[in-house]
């Protein structure tokens, strides 16, 4: 609680409260550090790997229905983490779809500002995204 002001942090999860974060002199929140440092394997370790045990437990497929990134987020940070779920997804061999092929998460006409499309049968095509969809598909 800040002067009368409580701040809740909340993680991208349903309703699971993250870690406590700090509060500087300028008001800037700072996010506990393990928070900070996900990266590729972290990311199999916590998101995935429980349902490695789940789908082998209970001899079942695993399917990441309707994923994607929003086309507000930076083309760059969208690649990157787009290839490290597929890569997760990959080991775990789990199958996937993205949220649409055509729209604000897809790779025709969404609309991102940071990205040079390529013409394609009367649509904006994000050759790179499609690039990095067709990389998994192809190892």
């Amino acid at each position: 609680e800040i002067g009368g002001l409580v701040l809740v942090a909340r993680d991208v999860e349903w309703g699971v409260v993250q870690g406590e974060y700090a509060v500087d002199a300028s008001g800037a929140l700072h996010p506990d550090e393990s928070l900070a440092r996900l990266d590729g394997a972290l990311l199999f370790t916590k998101h995935v790997e429980p349902w490695v045990r789940f789908a082998h437990d209970a001899r079942v497929g695993v399917h990441v229905g309707e994923w994607g990134v929003h086309h507000h987020t930076p083309h760059a940070v969208a690649l990157a983490w787009m290839r490290d779920c597929l890569t997760s997804w990959r080991r775990a061999r789990f199958g996937w779809a993205l949220w649409n092929l055509r729209g604000s998460f897809g790779v025709l006409d969404s609309d991102r500002k940071d990205v040079i499309y390529e013409p394609y049968k009367g649509h904006r095509l994000d050759r790179r995204m499609l690039d990095v969809l067709r990389e998994d598909l192809s190892t």
